[in-house]
């Protein structure tokens, strides 16, 4: 029971939509047992479901509420057993989880989206070139000679600096900046408050102590299908580029410095940091809190385990943790070490 005054929310606030299970099935390529004609509203978790809800069932966590659900229709996986008299729908598919994201991008793909054009109060250079197609919003800022691509959405106050040119169909939610020069990809998403371009962190220490600043002359470039979260900052190169690569997800709160590279497909969690210059590769996944030094790279396909702190480049694929990081395998081998000396002290 929820302590008193505290709001109990059932379900997933999307907008309600009104899809058959027949169509549902099409668009998750999946195999109806039951009525097709049946109309669903909303999606939910399968602990909350009710009469006009699709979910899902893919993992054993969730399996206490099966027999419960009441919802219109469970997404269940191939594999399942169904009783004659269970009188419930069904959608058949290979992986339900995927089947469900599936049909999310369905719905959301038909919710209503900007209007194109110009907000009255958007400030917008006259050498700026806006696609008709594409959306500024309230307050935002379009500088001179930026681009902004087909279907593309600016959103409120956001920021398009100078030279900076948008791809087609990218999605600036409200108040992000994009400095002068940097470039972003096709389908790209930039959550609130991100900021790409801003200045690399670099400065000549003078023999007092005191700092001078190396001018960050370089960009930021953003491939396509790239999503970037909240308060996550990117730096310019001082020369070149600081590269973002096809597919990468950035959790919220990442800082990427100045002339890294972040290989395509590679996932990284909040609160993580690249150093300059550093080389992510391919398909790797890193946790959250991970620390990266400059000027090193990893291998594709490696796996960073939370909280790790790397400081020498990772040549091998595999599963990689602690401060410096090190091997899983190797890192729980010196663990059990010093837990015995411990308890032999």
């Amino acid at each position: 029971m929820a302590p008193v005054g505290v709001t109990v929310f059932l379900s997933y606030p999307m907008k309600k939509f009104q899809l058959s299970l027949e169509q549902i099935a099409h668009a998750v390529s999946g195999t109806l047992i039951g009525d097709g004609n049946v109309i669903v509203t909303t999606v939910a978790r399968i602990e909350d479901a009710g009469p006009q809800s699709i979910t899902f069932l893919s993992s054993k966590n969730f399996e206490r509420y099966f027999e419960a659900c009441s919802a219109a229709c469970i997404i269940i996986d191939e594999l399942r057993e169904i009783s004659e008299k269970d009188g419930r729908n069904y959608i058949r598919c290979a992986h339900p989880h995927r089947a469900f994201v599936r049909l999310l991008n369905h719905v959301l793909a038909s919710e209503h989206r900007p209007a194109p054009g110009i907000h009255t109060t958007a400030v917008v250079s006259p050498s700026a070139v806006i696609d008709p197609s594409a959306t500024v919003g309230a307050y935002a800022v379009v500088g001179d000679r930026a681009s902004i691509g087909a279907g593309t959405v600016i959103g409120a106050s956001s920021y398009v600096g100078a030279d900076a040119r948008i791809g087609t169909a990218s999605i600036l939610h409200p108040q992000v900046v994009i400095e002068p020069e940097c470039i972003v990809g096709d389908r790209c998403i930039i959550h609130a408050h991100a900021v790409i371009g801003s200045d690399g962190f670099g400065y000549i220490e003078n023999a007092d102590g005191s700092f001078e600043k190396i001018p960050q002359v370089g960009n930021v470039v953003v491939h396509d299908d790239v999503e970037i979260g909240a308060g996550t900052c990117i730096d310019r190169a001082a020369l070149g580029s600081t590269v973002i690569e096809r597919g990468v997800k950035l959790d919220n709160h990442v800082h990427i410095a100045h002339n890294a590279v972040i290989k395509a497909d590679t996932a990284i969690a909040a609160q993580s940091g690249i150093a300059g210059g550093t080389v992510i590769g391919l398909r790797n996944r890193i946790a959250g809190q991970v620390g990266v030094v400059g000027y090193i790279e990893t291998a594709p396909n490696v796996i960073l385990g939370a909280q790790s702190g790397v400081s020498k480049s990772i040549t091998q694929p595999g599963v990689y943790s602690g401060s410096p990081a090190m091997e899983l395998k190797q890192r729980l081998k010196q663990e059990a070490v010093m837990r015995r000396l411990a308890r032999d002290a």
